[in-house]
């Protein structure tokens, strides 16, 4: 996979963390946040949120 040609400078990059992984567990994980499996839905968030930054999205903690 290549890396994106143009590079964002840092201060476009608006959202926080928090609310990234709260989107993620709305769209990928809503099932298992409904049914009371919060905490390891977030593990699993946060793990595909680090392993897309490892693949070079731009992303900034």
């Amino acid at each position: 996979m290549k890396r994106p040609a143009m590079r964002i400078d840092v201060r476009y990059r608006s959202v926080e963390e928090a609310r990234i992984i709260d989107y993620l567990l709305l769209c990928g994980w809503a099932r298992e946040v409904r049914g009371g499996d919060r905490d390891a839905a977030e593990r699993e968030a946060r793990a595909a949120l680090d392993r897309w930054a490892s693949l070079g999205l731009p992303f900034a903690r």
